[in-house]
Order: structure tokens, then sequence, then C-alpha cells
């Protein structure tokens, strides 16, 4: 796919958080991770849909915009 994406490690947050936050609405681990990885891969799938294909071929972009999703999501969080 040759698509530079540098925000895994936010997603991996993010995961977490909402993990934690089904976790506290539903007393079962194992439904809360497999909702919170619904969840962040739905998330990621509309963020590489929508957003990185267009910057296809552009690493510099790619690099830019990937680190400001993640200085959002670090920030929101």
């Amino acid at each position: 796919m040759r698509i530079a994406n540098l925000t895994h490690g936010a997603l991996f947050m993010l995961g977490a958080y909402v993990g934690v936050s089904v976790l506290k609405v539903v007393p079962n681990l194992w439904v809360a991770a497999l909702v919170s990885g619904a969840v962040i891969a739905i998330f990621g799938g509309l963020l590489e849909r929508f957003i990185l294909r267009r910057l296809a071929g552009n690493a510099l972009g790619q690099v830019l915009v990937t680190l400001g999703i993640a200085f959002i999501i670090a920030t929101c969080a």
C-alpha cells in the first residue's frame, strides 16, 4: 500500500481508552476487548479510506497528517 501511517501508537491508546470505557458499562473483559477492537478497526478503516488514500504517493504529506492525527488523539484522550 505504501502508506506511511504513524498513528498506530495513538490508535492503540485510543483502543485502550475505549476498552476501559466499555468495561465500566459492561463488566466483561472479553466483550469490552471485542467492542473496542471493532470501534478502532472501523475508525482506522475510515481514516485510511477518506484521508490517507488521498495522499497516496505523497510520503511527506502522509507523515504530517498521521502525526497530526496522533497528536489530536493524544490531546483528546
